[in-house]
């Protein structure tokens, strides 16, 4: 019936529902699809480390599509890392002195690199439970595919990057285009969640992403 179907979903909200739990009546079409000959997968911003806790709670049969189509996760391992053309420290330091009352981190392989993290930030981390480190200038962090701007937690759960003010919402508005205007000739930007900018090299979506594994 669906052996000729490629489908790719996002994770948060909509995969999930408003409380981050998987709803029965998701996972119980997502098997029906696969039993008549679909072939499905999540198509998500998230990493290695916030999405690995679910590796076991979503039944796919294609490989997982992370870091907004950056890379896939397939036998264990990411593969098709589209990687950043800029200087990983240069780039910090840069973002650091442009948006200092935001939180920054690099987003590699194994761990979410936090530079200079506020407590609410380390605290929210602690409680999702997601692989981080805090880190100082000039480590080696591995492949550099992500970088991103988030804003101070309010609660300890992925709901809090959804909740945000008007005056806010302006403030990553101007962030984003900031960030176009700076380096807009080598990276895509996208606001995540509300309250979230994630930022990839140019090229980088997740329907590119779909397309090339359809393909």
């Amino acid at each position: 019936m669906f052996s000729d179907v490629l489908l790719t979903v996002d994770f948060d909200r909509t995969m999930t529902g408003p409380d981050s739990k998987i709803p029965q009546r998701n996972l119980d079409a997502v098997a029906f699809f696969m039993e008549n000959g679909g072939s499905f997968t999540i198509n998500t911003g998230r990493s290695v480390s916030s999405f690995r806790k679910h590796l076991d709670k979503v039944p796919v049969n294609a490989p997982i599509l992370l870091y907004n189509g950056s890379a896939r996760w397939e036998d264990g391992h990411l593969t098709h890392m589209q990687l950043l053309d800029m200087d990983l420290w240069e780039t910090v330091d840069a973002v650091q002195k442009e948006f200092p009352g935001m939180n920054l981190e690099i987003q590699g392989v194994d761990y979410h690199y936090l530079i200079n993290p506020t407590e609410d930030f380390i605290a929210f981390y602690d409680a999702l439970k997601w692989n981080y480190k805090i880190v100082q200038p000039g480590e080696d962090l591995g492949p550099f595919m992500k970088f991103a701007l988030a804003g101070s937690p309010r609660s300890k759960s992925v709901a809090t990057l959804f909740d945000i003010s008007e005056k806010e919402d302006a403030a990553f508005d101007a962030a984003q285009q900031r960030i176009m205007d700076l380096w807009g000739d080598k990276v895509v930007v996208y606001r995540a969640a509300p309250r979230i900018i994630d930022v990839h090299a140019k090229g980088v979506s997740k329907i590119a992403a779909a397309r090339q594994l359809q393909a």
